[in-house]
């Protein structure tokens, strides 16, 4: 029961699995523990490998009945299989978490969480996402990822960078519902794209400050935390040599457009700046990308946006 009497919110978590079954039951089993009960695993599995199936197996006879549920992937990547369960019709519930395979969540992850969004006013699109602790490959401490609550979050913080991490990320059903009225099946991520949609059709995002999730550094991460000042540089500039930013930017902005009559007047009015910004010379890039107003959390992390329009790598 809710503090008002009422009952309490169920939540569906919606877990992506691939290979590697090394960490996949630590994982299953923090979900299992968490303080609100009221939650249903829907696991999208991508991938043949009989330890994983084993793993998913032996969880699946410990969940109470009708609490797990297993179905085949898509098999087009991390995001395309996590938006499927974001599209999927047959899951129900009054907020969607979305779970990697390998991490660890703190027991009240999702208590807080609803907490957190329930003040959100009913019917306005809100996602909550936190910091979280680093672990490494046998649970140890590392420290904490980049805290990313210096500004608020926004659409045009979301164009330039995404702070709602997929595995801190708990969102409500009318965001939910948003990310099916945009069509965008796939996506460059997931999560960066429904910050970029919640925001960008002028719903709440909720940050954070306190970790939630132990996220685990390992051989096989698809997007890894990098530690210290010196590591987050040498990949920014891995990242602005090699165009990765560029290309994902790219992917976004395609995005946007597919689901632009979503968006607010003023944020299409943003992106069609900031769209125009990245296809101009050098001199009318900088104007147009200052003129957007786009900007990351920091300042040190806004000068190397500029730098990538300067290198004509927006």
């Amino acid at each position: 029961m809710t503090a008002g009497g009422g009952p309490r919110p169920k939540v569906a978590v919606l877990m992506a699995v691939f290979r590697d079954a090394r960490f996949l039951s630590a994982q299953i089993s923090s979900i299992r523990a968490q303080s609100h009960a009221d939650l249903d695993l829907w696991v999208s599995r991508d991938c043949d490998e009989e330890d994983v199936g084993r793993v998913l197996e032996e969880h699946r006879r410990t969940f109470r009945a009708g609490r797990f549920h297993l179905r085949a992937g898509p098999r087009r990547g991390a995001a395309a299989n996590f938006l499927s369960l974001a599209f999927d019709e047959a899951i129900r519930a009054d907020y969607f978490a979305y779970a990697d395979q390998d991490d660890v969540w703190e027991p009240d992850k999702l208590s807080r969480a609803v907490a957190a969004l329930e003040r959100v006013p009913a019917g306005a699109p809100a996602l909550y996402c936190s910091r979280s602790s680093l672990i490494d490959e046998n649970g140890r401490p590392l420290g904490l990822a980049p805290f990313h609550g210096r500004r608020p979050p926004c659409f045009r913080n979301a164009l330039a960078q995404n702070i709602a991490s997929g595995h801190g990320a708990v969102f409500n059903r009318a965001a939910r519902e948003l990310l099916r009225a945009s069509g965008v099946r796939e996506a460059a991520s997931h999560d960066w794209w429904t910050y970029l949609l919640v925001t960008g059709a002028g719903g709440r995002v909720v940050y954070d400050p306190r970790p939630n999730v132990r996220y685990r550094l390992h051989d096989r991460n698809d997007v890894g935390a990098a530690m210290g000042w010196r590591s987050r540089t040498l990949r920014r500039i891995r990242n602005l040599a090699g165009r990765r930013f560029s290309r994902v930017t790219a992917a976004n902005i395609r995005a946007l457009r597919e689901a632009g009559g979503l968006l607010t007047a003023e944020n299409r009015r943003i992106l069609d700046i900031y769209e125009r910004a990245r296809e101009r010379r050098l001199p009318f890039r900088l104007w147009g990308l200052w003129k957007s107003g786009v900007h990351r959390q920091t300042r040190m992390e806004s000068f190397w946006l500029f730098a990538a329009a300067a290198l004509n790598r927006l």
